[in-house]
């Protein structure tokens, strides 16, 4: 008796099926911005613009004169692949067989399978991603591939990874001016717009703080919506910019480790694949779930599947995943340090 529910199309469809959760707002916010390639070897292009006022005019029988060279670098990085495996047990393989038993049955041994995938989805795919995407931004990014560690270096320039020159901490720094510097510098290097900062856990505690932005609320608001305005998760128009914190990012092993570092705020223009793309690596999976392995199949990103196991009688799920989280266009945004 053949088990559909155990197919690498179903598992699939069920793991790829399930909703990021809100614990991972870096992976909701770019998780559109996909390419999918064979193998799990990403290539990107990576572009600078070098951008100056042009004052010379040609007549109308005059050549063409040269403009600004845009400067294309060809690299390439392994992805990073993730491959894990869990034990469906006998008691839920009978009750996926549907032979014998009540509907209930088949239903509560689907539900355990769902929920196994979920729960491994979660932890090897969901925070890896997290990860990946935030130390991408801030050029941190280091895994360990089949015992090699993958470290690729994006490209962020010194000019874009910036310290303050006065701690945000200080309640009468001037921040609006940090603000209007960094939208400067990313029109001149990139003709990118800052829409969006990406703040560490303690960034919104520094702008209550701080004496301008009170004032600002206050005048805006009234006095007595101030403090609720700025308590949630998201402070719109500030600045011209909508901030968002991460105060929520992060995981634990051993000690606190937060995806955003505290005192950061990375400054994205609109997510879109000019300047951040994630590349999704081929995956080979089995097309049977028990017998002699007569072919296989391809997906791309993540997929899962099953085989059936003799010793003890049950089956093994599998998931893998391969890609990467590349800013391919690194001087579109800039990373802030807020405490020097």
């Amino acid at each position: 008796m053949d088990y559909p529910n155990l197919s690498a199309e179903y598992l699939t469809g069920v793991v790829t099926g399930i909703e990021v959760s809100t614990e991972y707002p870096l992976t909701r916010l770019f998780g559109g911005l996909t390419l999918d390639f064979d193998g799990n070897v990403a290539r990107w292009d990576q572009r600078t613009v070098n951008r100056t006022q042009d004052k010379r005019f040609e007549g109308r029988h005059s050549l063409a004169t040269p403009t600004d060279a845009q400067g294309i670098t060809s690299k390439t990085s392994e992805m990073f692949v993730n491959f894990k495996k869990r034990t469906i047990f006998p008691e839920d393989l009978d009750g996926l067989r549907k032979v014998g038993g009540p509907s209930t049955e088949f239903d509560r041994a689907n539900a355990n399978v769902a929920w196994m995938l979920e729960d491994m989805k979660r932890l090897y795919h969901d925070e890896p991603w997290e990860y990946m995407i935030a130390s991408s931004l801030l050029n941190t990014m280091s895994v360990t591939v089949s015992g090699k560690t993958v470290a690729p270096d994006f490209g962020l320039a010194s000019t874009h990874n910036l310290t303050e020159a006065t701690s945000w901490s200080v309640g009468t720094t001037d921040i609006d001016s940090t603000v209007e510097t960094i939208k400067r510098v990313l029109a001149v290097d990139a003709n990118k717009t800052p829409v969006m900062a990406l703040c560490g856990r303690n960034i919104f505690g520094y702008l209550r703080k701080n004496s301008a932005v009170k004032s600002w609320f206050q005048n805006q608001t009234g006095s007595s919506s101030t403090f609720g305005s700025m308590q949630g998760d998201v402070l719109s128009n500030l600045f011209g910019i909508e901030w968002r914190t991460f105060r929520h990012g992060f995981f634990v092993a051993g000690t606190f480790y937060p995806y955003i570092p505290d005192d950061t705020v990375i400054f994205i223009p609109v997510p879109d694949r000019t300047w951040f793309q994630i590349h999704r690596g081929s995956v080979r999976h089995p097309s049977t779930v028990f017998g002699a392995v007569t072919d296989f199949a391809k997906t791309y990103g993540l997929a899962s599947w099953s085989r059936l196991s003799d010793e003890p009688p049950s089956a093994t799920a599998f998931m893998r995943w391969a890609g990467l989280a590349i800013p391919v266009f690194p001087d579109a945004y800039v990373v802030l340090d807020v405490t020097p």
